[in-house]
């Protein structure tokens, strides 16, 4: 990919005429890094629990059918099998994590690096969060179907009760940032946007999620370091409890993978090549 891009983008780009030259940077987007910050930890807090509403979802921990019998066969514990799962995903959290900074990032290298590193922090811990939730639902087949109902039902109320409250304090904040995004200059809605009132309930709902996309915001390396380190605690400690789950995903994960592989096969290809 890299060579393609050097032959056919970069390599014509160098010869051409085009003048590349740095824009005046403005402050306009490092004065108003706060009330991004708390936008943002807004977006988290309404997003990150909802998945957990809904009793079905994507697998777990997706193995290939070659990769799982060889896992399974091999002396390797349970701890170690999941372990590996989590590994393989790790590729996309991080490639997703330090891409997002080169196009939205703030000052120089050094600034998007931080900024990378906490975007990564966020996704990271959504992206064992999902885990958690999917071998949750997977545990629910597993055990006592009452016991599973009373779990479900239990998280259902909490979850619910939350987002009434959320939706509550949400009431007249939005009728705030409505007026405040009708200014035209842009200048014009974000000092808007700056004077908008949190209602109190807001921001009571708010401290994890802002805590949590801290580090993205962080201005230097002392304050991110301040920042990511309980988080960094937070995404050990989800790790352990993905690792520690009793769910048993390997019949599940066989399964999939064959109706993966099948789809996929030579043979089925040629069939629907056939029928049509």
């Amino acid at each position: 990919g890299v060579a393609w891009m050097g032959l056919w983008v970069v390599r014509p780009l160098l010869k051409s005429k085009l003048h590349l030259e740095p824009a005046a940077g403005h402050q306009l987007g490092v004065e108003f890094i706060p009330v991004i910050h708390r936008f943002a930890a807004l977006i988290v807090t309404f997003a990150l629990p909802l998945p957990w509403l809904l009793p079905w979802g994507r697998l777990g921990l997706p193995f290939r059918e070659s990769e799982l019998t060889m896992l399974l066969q091999a002396p390797l514990s349970r701890r170690q099998v999941i372990q590996y799962g989590l590994l393989k995903s790790e590729v996309g959290v991080l490639l997703s994590g330090f891409i997002i900074p080169l196009f939205v990032g703030l000052g120089g290298p050094g600034a998007r690096l931080l900024m990378g590193c906490g975007t990564w922090i966020l996704f990271e811990f959504w992206h064992l969060n999902g885990k958690w939730r999917a071998l949750f639902n997977l545990r629910q087949t597993e055990i006592p179907a009452a016991l599973a109902r009373t779990r479900r039902l239990l998280l259902s109320i909490g979850l619910v009760g939350f987002y009434a409250v959320l939706l509550l304090a949400l009431k007249p904040f939005v009728t705030q940032v409505g007026a405040a995004l009708s200014g035209m200059d842009y200048r014009q809605v974000a000092a808007s946007l700056t004077a908008v009132t949190w209602p109190p309930l807001l921001e009571v709902l708010l401290p994890p999620a802002r805590w949590l996309t801290a580090p993205m915001f962080a201005a230097g390396g002392t304050a991110f370091v301040v920042a990511a380190a309980p988080m960094l605690l937070a995404i050990l400690a989800q790790r352990e409890i993905v690792l520690r789950s009793k769910a048993r995903f390997e019949e599940n994960a066989l399964e999939h993978a064959r109706k993966k592989e099948a789809k996929k096969s030579p043979t089925r290809r040629f069939a629907k090549i056939s029928s049509r």
